[in-house]
């Protein structure tokens, strides 16, 4: 009966969206796959015990519809993003591998950037006897493709399937971090007689390779380089292994041949069953068709073709005896052991290697272990998933969209040593670990892996004590470029050795930006303002100043990424191409300017402590301690760059992670994070000065944020507050600027800006000061002039009823075509952005239950988007709306800011808590729930 409930729970309600427009529906509808059929096994003849442990968690089999549709109104489902690419699997300890839509494998690199690797990584054989006859075939296409976290499938025509996961238990790092993926194919005779049937399954050896680059695809606007393997030296040794759980081939080059980035251990294996007859062939090129289809017609390797150059491996499973309408599972494992990460000559040991030693000769320990736990991890994954599917508060769209998203984080890219550092990339195409902007719209980390949270935030902290004096000449697209030394542009911050050149250079622009400054504010040029010092250094300045805190996580990791790359003449071609691609950044703007991350650390670290009491039930107060002088610090430097409580922005300027956008005098966005921050810190004093952790000379720090927080508010209120249209304006400039111009006024009086990021901050602790009605007001016009410009909108992308863009008119029209240049982002909508301001509708639907409705008619939207607009697993950081702009779809696939979903998930969750009249970790008066005015709303 439990069993019964739970499947009537998850897989009864539902429904799909269907399009009016038919142009808009790929030819892989039929990938279409239900998400209990992926995530359950069948019962196992070889596999005793199994149904038992299946039942423990109330999964069980459920039948899929017959004939197979594209769409069922009682299935989830997720299709692939493109023909070619589908999830990756790996893990946190494993490169990734990815499997294109026929089911054949490739390999990302877990080096900070994905690297395809040609020839393929392997390929898989089918080969049956009976009767004296037999039948060979290469399974190089799947007829139907079926995908739910953490599972994939491909069927390949009647009787074989193949399903493939990694280990990603969330919560549990050790089991996490292990490298090893899962192929489990299972094999039915459908034919009315007993045969045998022999499984091929191939690997190519990575070991002992090089990288050449095979050029640049730039089908998404930016560089992404592919490099092919090249060995280098004497070739790799395999040898066959067999214990009693598993049998296969393990693989090594020599350690005089091996680069320093792939030394260890491969291998491939297989878990031993009854019914099972393993044969290998250690040496042998999965991409030799000849070699290929000779061993599958014969039965075995041509004796001349078993060492071809390329080498790699086979492995061979006879299932002997397959009686009619019999099915057997075969598990195969692919393991990784290289136990250092080197990224940029720096030299890390994976996490994994807590457990297993860095010696990298334990795959097939390694291998033999994942089998005996196989069960187990599998059964803790899905019951994972399962306490977000079992809620019933949350649509079944969002909760696909959850299952769909979290496959980036077994993407490559991640970094996890075995001392706890963690850096996720921005995305495939991005290098950079961990940017602190992107990382604001997600939560996961802070609620699965604390761990990891902390340790992320104390890094943020440590940075903003560094300084790096060296003179940086910014080469931002909306300033002049300056020219290098020998008289070509500079499209790189420039930080080389001709120091005489630059400073001649440095003093010609000092004198230029002084010149301005005293010319648009009408005083002297000041050295000791920091404003003033600011201002000349937007142009040409330091590389890092001390006090703000760093965009990305690459200077704790790598150190100076671009000075090594100008001057490291030893950088390989990979890290060469590597480092540039990880140092896109600061090709737009001076950093030091922006006037948001140093608020973003401190929400992030409030973040980071009231999610991590949720989750581990204590207050983790030494977390606040060791961060609060690096809070007040950061406070400090935030403070110089204010007027009246409030950041002011500079005309012209970049000072924001809205690099394409520029800001005149307060801007919404950053004075709702400044007032938040504010607000996080008195909360975080007070934690530490009820826990007799406050130093006694912080009691006077306290009241002067209060104070601050009091002049911020009354500042925001008197600028931004927009009474005709009842929202909050996109920017707002004083009477007394005298930088101030009529466009800029217009631009403030006639847009609205979407990102709430600021707001979202209630759904981790911090309590809401901005005035509920005033809040929900702007909250439902974001919505209005969104919908209304999507209504109007000829070309809606990817056909979806609504999306959220960063920047909306006030009437709903499009933006000015002569402010294009000025809010160029405006144009975009971001994942992060309408998954935050969902989520904060969300949570306030508590004060107005038809937030929630808005909520849900955007979500859903965006599951039509990814599930049958074509995303799918390549979810975007930013679509453009139009084609008239030459530049619509999407830019950035596979980017961290789509699991901004995990916030929209908490908002649920913690919505359900506070109609319940409780919350593990947030009270419900902290929410300080002001009564909602008509007027206002």
């Amino acid at each position: 009966m439990k069993t019964l409930l739970f499947i009537l729970t998850l897989f009864i309600f539902g429904f799909i969206f269907s399009f009016a427009n038919a142009d808009h529906i790929t030819p892989y509808e039929n990938v279409l796959a239900p998400i209990s059929e992926v995530f359950l096994e069948p019962q196992e003849t070889n596999d005793t015990g199994y149904e038992a442990v299946m039942d423990e968690y109330g999964i069980t089999p459920y039948p899929r519809p017959e004939p197979l549709r594209p769409a069922h109104p009682s299935d989830f489902y997720i299709r692939p993003g493109s023909p070619d690419q589908a999830p990756a699997h790996g893990g946190w300890g494993n490169p990734a591998v990815v499997y294109d839509m026929t089911g054949n494998p490739s390999l990302l690199m877990a080096q900070g950037i994905a690297v395809r690797l040609e020839p393929d990584f392997s390929r898989i054989g089918i080969r049956t006897e009976k009767g004296g006859e037999s039948s060979a075939q290469t399974l190089d296409a799947a007829s139907d493709f079926k995908a739910a976290y953490p599972f994939t499938q491909w069927e390949y025509g009647p009787g074989i399937r193949v399903k493939r996961w990694s280990p990603f238990i969330p919560g549990d790092l050790q089991t996490t971090s292990q490298p090893v993926t899962f192929s489990e194919m299972q094999v039915t005779n459908t034919s009315k007689s007993e045969e045998d049937t022999t499984v091929y399954i191939s690997l190519t050896d990575l070991l002992g390779m090089g990288w050449k680059s095979t050029g640049f695809d730039n089908k998404e606007g930016r560089p992404m380089p592919y490099f092919k393997p090249v060995i280098r030296g004497d070739p790799q040794t395999h040898r066959f292994v067999m214990s009693e759980t598993a049998s296969g081939i393990v693989m090594e080059a020599l350690q005089s041949s091996c680069p320093e980035a792939w030394k260890g251990q491969m291998a491939l294996l297989v878990q031993n069953a009854s019914g099972q007859e393993v044969s290998t062939v250690e040496y042998a090129d999965p991409k030799d068709k000849a070699s290929w289809e000779a061993m599958l017609k014969e039965g075995k390797m041509p004796e001349s073709r078993k060492n071809p150059g390329i080498n790699g491996c086979i492995l061979a499973v006879k299932l002997k005896k397959l009686k009619p309408g019999e099915t057997r599972t075969i598990r195969f494992s692919t393991v990784f052991d290289v136990p250092q990460d080197r990224r940029f000559a720096r030299v890390f040991d994976r996490y994994y290697t807590k457990q297993y030693g860095d010696s990298g000769n334990n795959a097939f320990r390694i291998g033999e272990n994942a089998f005996k736990n196989r069960r187990e991890w599998l059964t803790r994954a899905v019951n994972k998933m399962k306490k977000v599917l079992d809620n019933p508060s949350i649509p079944k769209e969002i909760k696909q969209i959850f299952i769909n998203e979290l496959s980036y984080y077994i993407a490559s890219g991640l970094l996890l040593t075995a001392d706890g550092k963690f850096g996720c990339n921005e995305s495939f195409i991005y290098t950079i670990p961990d940017t602190i902007d992107v990382r604001d719209f997600v939560d996961y980390l802070a609620k699965e892996f604390p761990e990891i949270e902390e340790w992320i935030m104390d890094a943020y902290g440590t940075t903003i004590d560094l300084k790096d004096p060296r003179v940086a000449a910014y080469a931002n697209r909306f300033l002049e470029m300056i020219p290098a030394p020998d008289g070509s542009t500079i499209h790189l911050t420039y930080v080389g050795p001709d120091l005489d050149r630059v400073r001649k250079i440095q003093a010609e622009r000092i004198a230029e930006a002084r010149s301005r400054y005293e010319a648009e504010y009408h005083k002297p040029f000041d050295e000791t303002d920091p404003g003033a010092r600011l201002y000349e250094e937007q142009f040409l300045g330091v590389k890092k100043v001390e006090g703000i805190v760093t965009h990305d996580l690459a200077l704790t990791f790598f150190g100076n990424l671009p000075y090594a790359l100008l001057t490291d003449p030893d950088l390989s071609e990979y890290d060469r191409t590597t480092m540039t691609l990880a140092h896109r950044t600061a090709e737009w703007t001076n950093q030091n300017a922006w006037l948001d991350l140093n608020y973003r650390y401190v929400l992030q670290t409030a973040r980071a402590f009231y999610m991590n009491r949720q989750n581990k039930g204590t207050d983790n107060i030494p977390f606040l301690e060791r961060n609060w002088t690096h809070i007040k610090k950061s406070l400090v430097y935030a403070r110089t760059r204010t007027k009246d409580g409030l950041p002011y922005h500079t005309k012209g300027q970049v000072e924001t992670t809205y690099d394409n956008m520029r800001f005149q005098g307060y801007a919404t966005v950053t004075s709702v994070l400044t007032i938040e921050a504010i607000q996080a810190a008195v909360q975080m004093g007070e934690e530490l000065d009820q826990a007799g952790k406050l130093p006694p000379e912080d009691v006077a720090v306290l009241e002067d944020y209060r104070q601050w927080l009091k002049t911020a508010l009354e500042t925001m209120d008197e600028y931004l507050w927009d009474k005709q249209n009842k929202c909050y304006k996109f920017s707002a400039v004083r009477e007394d600027d005298p930088k101030a111009s009529p466009e800029d006024r217009e631009i403030g009086d006639s847009y609205i800006m979407s990102d709430v990021s600021g707001f979202a901050s209630e759904l981790y602790g911090i309590r809401q000061m901005l005035p509920r009605d005033k809040l929900l007001s702007h909250l439902r016009k974001i919505y209005e002039v969104n919908e209304k410009r999507s209504r109007d909108n000829p070309t809606p992308l990817w056909n979806s009823p609504l999306w959220i863009a960063n920047v909306a008119s006030l009437d709903g029209g499009p933006i000015k075509k002569e402010h294009k240049h000025l809010i160029d982002q405006g144009r975009e909508s971001w994942t992060g952005v309408y998954r935050s301001y969902t989520a904060v509708l969300i949570l306030n639907s508590y004060y107005d239950p038809k937030l929630k409705e808005l909520a849900e008619r955007i979500l859903i939207s965006d599951h039509q988007n990814i599930l049958m607009g074509g995303q799918g697993f390549l979810n975007s950081e930013a679509f453009r709306s139009h084609a008239s702009e030459n530049d619509y779809g999407r830019r950035a696939t596979i980017y961290e800011r789509a699991l901004a979903i995990s916030n929209v998930i908490t908002a649920y969750e913690m919505l359900a808590e506070l109609q319940k009249g409780s919350h593990p970790f947030l009270r419900v008066e902290t929410l300080c729930p002001y009564s909602v005015t008509e007027a206002a709303v």
